[in-house]
């Protein structure tokens, strides 16, 4: 059973708090972890960190600790306050917003790319789900049938929230999924259908967003945020600042995989980029990285491709003692300087 995005935020969120109030110990480097920097009318999953933002952010970083690469923050002092910046999913902004802001900066990051995306004109499937039932446009008035694995599944939304409207978008701008409750029916069977093809397997995953597509009549030509094409992925990595890590093919749980797909999916992307590259690649990051996302095997099969760290995605700082394949990261929201600055510092030791 799915828990409540609500429940499960504020259970998250206090559980953190109260560990750093009673536990100075446990502060030390901490690993940031960005997906896009864009302007977004719609953020359901808090991706998206504003340019303006995130330049900010940069100059505050660099006031408070020291930027250094992923590879190294395992091994560094925590007394010296290093932080690393990394990037999930490798969307293009990565390359036309970010990387111009890193590089004024001159600050290191880490790109985890999921390869079964490079060179698509689709985005990925969030991003499809996202702009069909969150974006402006009306839905049709039958309901929605998914057969995923062999069950059927079936939704309706309420007459009154089949057509959308930029008013209506700008209403429920500020909502974030994991969270808080949805405010329409459109919002529930919004997260409802991303529940469900998150535990999906590719294909199946695959077929029922081509169905979603068809029941909203979404033109073909529509292609939401992309991933960098290979060519892209050169032109960021060139030069000494920004690396590129795998973040496996498909994007998938890989928790719900067979072994050998978790194989495939670890040791292929490695392999992938690679060749892409022409140079080594060493870090990997799990695919929405909670410690239910993967599994025991799942790390040694990491370490066993060759991958020399690792990083999660559950609320932590970094250390010596530091299982360097389960390497925990903060998630940055789109705060402000100071705010991200106050925010930054309760992680830090002072």
């Amino acid at each position: 059973m799915l828990k409540s995005p609500v429940i499960h935020s504020a259970i998250h969120s206090a559980a953190a708090a109260v560990r750093r109030a009673i536990s100075p110990l446990r502060r030390g480097n901490v690993i940031l972890m960005y997906h896009r920097i864009t302007r977004a009318d719609v953020d359901p999953w808090a991706l998206c960190v504003d340019p303006h933002n995130f330049s900010q952010q940069m100059e505050a970083l660099k006031r408070i600790a020291t930027p250094i690469p992923l590879t190294e923050l395992p091994d560094a002092d925590p007394e010296h306050r290093s932080v690393a910046i990394t990037f999930d999913d490798g969307y293009l902004d990565n390359l036309e917003i970010a990387h111009p802001i890193l590089r004024q900066h001159g600050i290191p990051a880490t790109i985890f790319v999921s390869t079964g995306y490079l060179d698509k004109p689709r985005g990925y499937w969030w991003d499809e789900l996202e702009a069909i039932f969150l974006h402006p446009g009306v839905l049709p008035p039958h309901g929605l049938k998914l057969s995923l694995g062999g069950q059927n599944y079936y939704w309706e939304i309420d007459p009154a929230d089949l057509e959308y409207q930029d008013a209506d978008c700008a209403t429920h701008r500020g909502w974030i999924a994991w969270k808080q409750s949805p405010p329409t029916s459109r919002h529930a069977v919004f997260y409802a259908v991303w529940s469900l093809l998150r535990e999906a397997e590719t294909a199946q995953r695959e077929d029922g967003i081509c169905r979603i597509r068809q029941w909203a009549g979404m033109s073909e030509r529509y292609t939401p945020a992309r991933c960098m094409t290979s060519e892209e992925l050169r032109v960021v990595s060139r030069g000494a600042l920004l690396s590129v890590g795998a973040h496996a093919i498909s994007h998938s749980r890989l928790s719900r995989l067979s072994e050998s797909t978790q194989w495939t999916e670890i040791s292929e992307s490695k392999s992938i980029l690679e060749r892409i590259l022409g140079r080594p690649v060493y870090t990997f990051a799990y695919p929405f990285g909670d410690r239910s996302d993967y599994t025991d095997r799942t790390v040694e099969a990491v370490r066993a491709a060759g991958y020399r760290l690792a990083c999660s995605n559950f609320e932590g700082t970094v250390g010596p003692n530091s299982d360097r394949f389960q390497l925990p990261r903060l998630h940055v929201e789109n705060r402000n300087a100071n705010d991200f600055a106050t925010w930054l510092r309760s992680y830090l030791i002072w």
